[in-house]
């Protein structure tokens, strides 16, 4: 009952425009397979002891970067992100801010600083490429992005971790004395700096993913729109080397019961990537993909959320265009572009500069 007296807690301060108070995953609408990991998060495995460290959290000098980092401690405290909590707390993590733009930082949970990251085991996972993106996509394709907001913190951290997940509330303390506030609190969610957070954020968004695109076998329309406009019928394979083939199209497609490619979806991470046959039906997987997130408790950040188009901005560092007279054409995004070419001129100075320091045999 404490659990949802919590998703409801956070359901009535949410409106149209914003998660005022944040979510928590409605985990009695998952799969029943997959309803407890949705309530307690994903778990991770301790390869030793968890950390014993409860160091406190070091005074921040600058008034301007305290006055920020409390404001973001009151935040995630607000949210019940992080708990006031008389339960045992066995370790506490230090944080820190990383600058965000002009005036604004970024939290940082350092769960290495306290050897949590240390103590646990996370397994790889796979992260979809601009290949997988291009396999859903032909000569007609249309794209829109959305984002999933607080991605990390909307999926719980699993019981055995919290106790080693402390935070030290001094900076609340430093200049407005104690007014109730507990010197300790600690994390319930998914956090920033923590190695397990990754992995069980996609884990269980891949679940969210998969329920978001409905059964693929429905059809037909209701009000103009599409029952599922994610629905297919059927695989077409376009190999190398198979009569047929034709290097224009993709080696793997989904298709729809009217032959054209089907609406579709890839996420790096939290940003989502749907691409579509045409723009009225790419619309419409946007609008779906959104709305059964949000019936989960996954946070839409609807003001990232991109018109679609045939040549949308970058994607997982690539940039995927639609070009009528080209085709498919897939482009390095001009960010990591940059970053290749300061790579190639560091190499070309310290070459040149071993060449000047050689000596003659």
């Amino acid at each position: 009952m404490r659990i949802v007296r919590t998703i409801l807690w956070h359901a009535t301060h949410t409106n149209w425009f914003e998660y005022g108070a944040g979510s928590r995953l409605a985990f009695f609408r998952f799969p029943l397979k997959y309803s407890r990991i949705a309530r307690d998060g994903v778990p991770i495995n301790f390869e030793t002891e968890g950390p014993t460290s409860m160091a406190a959290q070091p005074h921040i000098s600058d008034p301007a970067t305290r006055s920020r980092v409390k404001d973001k401690l009151r935040k995630v405290l607000r949210r019940k992100y992080v708990l006031r909590t008389c339960r045992k707390i066995k370790s506490l993590i230090k944080y820190f801010a990383v600058p965000k733009g002009e005036d604004d930082i970024r939290m940082v949970y350092d769960a290495t600083a306290n050897g949590l990251n240390d103590a646990v085991w996370v397994p790889t996972f796979w992260m979809p490429t601009v290949w997988s993106l291009i396999r859903t996509l032909d000569t007609d394709s249309w794209m829109t992005d959305r984002d999933i907001a607080d991605m990390f913190l909307n999926f719980q951290l699993h019981p055995t971790i919290i106790p080693y997940a402390g935070v030290d509330l001094g900076p609340l303390h430093e200049d407005e004395g104690d007014q109730g506030i507990p010197r300790w609190a600690v994390w319930d969610r998914m956090l920033m700096g923590f190695s397990g957070s990754p992995y069980g954020a996609v884990k269980l968004g891949l679940v969210v993913e998969e329920v978001c695109r409905g059964n693929r076998h429905i059809t037909g329309e209701k009000g103009g729109r599409e029952l599922n406009p994610f629905q297919w019928r059927e695989i077409r394979l376009n190999l190398p080397g198979s009569d047929g083939y034709d290097p224009r199209m993709s080696w793997v497609s989904k298709l729809r019961a009217d032959g054209m490619v089907a609406c579709d979806l890839a996420t790096f991470m939290d940003d989502e990537r749907v691409s579509g046959p045409t723009a009225e039906l790419t619309w419409q997987a946007s609008h779906v993909l959104a709305s059964r997130q949000s019936y989960l408790g996954v946070q839409d950040a609807a003001r990232k959320v991109r018109p679609c188009s045939q040549t949308p901005g970058a994607w997982a560092g690539s940039v995927v265009h639609v070009v009528p007279e080209l085709g498919v054409c897939a482009l390095l995004s001009q960010a990591n572009w940059d970053k290749m070419k300061a790579i190639l001129h560091r190499l070309e100075f310290e070459g040149q500069g071993r060449q000047r320091g050689a000596r003659p045999l």
